[in-house]
C-alpha cells in the first residue's frame, strides 16, 4: 500500500512524533518526553493523521515509514525548572 500524495507534517515536532509512533512508543511515553499531556498527543495524532491522508496511529507509522520522516532524534522541549 502507498500512501497518496498529500501533505506530509513538516515541523520537526509532527515528524518526530510520527517517528516515535513508528517506533511504537505509546502515547503515554510520547508524553512525558515532551512534557504534554496524553490528550494533547492524541490531538496532534488526529491533527498529522489527515495531513498523511490515513485515519490510525498505525498507519501514520506506516506512511512516516514510506516517507522517510524517521531517524528524528528530537529529545522534546528543554526541561522545565
Amino acid at each position: 500500500m502507498s500512501a497518496p500524495p498529500l501533505a506530509s507534517p513538516t515541523s520537526r515536532p509532527a515528524r518526530w512524533r510520527c517517528s516515535a509512533w513508528s517506533r511504537g512508543d505509546t502515547n503515554a511515553l510520547i508524553a512525558r518526553t515532551l512534557g504534554i499531556s496524553v490528550p494533547n498527543v492524541n490531538a496532534h495524532l488526529r491533527t498529522i493523521a489527515p495531513k498523511l491522508g490515513v485515519g490510525s496511529r498505525v498507519l501514520v507509522a506506516r506512511v512516516a515509514v514510506e516517507r522517510g520522516l524517521l531517524g528524528l532524534d528530537w529529545p522534546g522541549p528543554p526541561a522545565r525548572a
